[in-house]
């Protein structure tokens, strides 16, 4: 069984991305351990088809979400990011989340 971790965050999304393996690019402010901040940027993947469905009609590129994102580590392979709910900060928008 893969080692998985969840975590939620508040990103700008940056870019939506459609295809075979749909996704999203965020981007968010950290810290440096020396103080200083940086952009990070990360492309998570969006699985779930009606889940993606959803976010590109809510969602621009520009808006705040609050995003849960999944990364997963399965054994003997690489590494992968996926979103599994979001919550759009700039206004008080139901929660939407994958189907388990």
């Amino acid at each position: 069984m893969p080692e998985t971790e969840a975590v939620t965050t508040t990103v700008r999304v940056v870019d939506i991305v459609p295809g075979d393996l749909p996704a999203i690019i965020t981007a968010e402010p950290v810290r440096s351990p020396g103080g200083r901040t940086k952009l990070f940027t990360q492309q998570v993947q969006v699985r779930d088809p009606e889940l993606f469905r959803r976010l590109a009609s809510e969602i621009s590129k520009g808006d705040e979400i609050q995003a849960t994102v999944v990364t997963e580590w399965p054994q003997g392979a690489r590494y992968f990011t996926r979103l599994v709910r979001y919550v759009k900060v700039a206004e008080n928008a139901p929660v939407i989340t994958a189907p388990a």
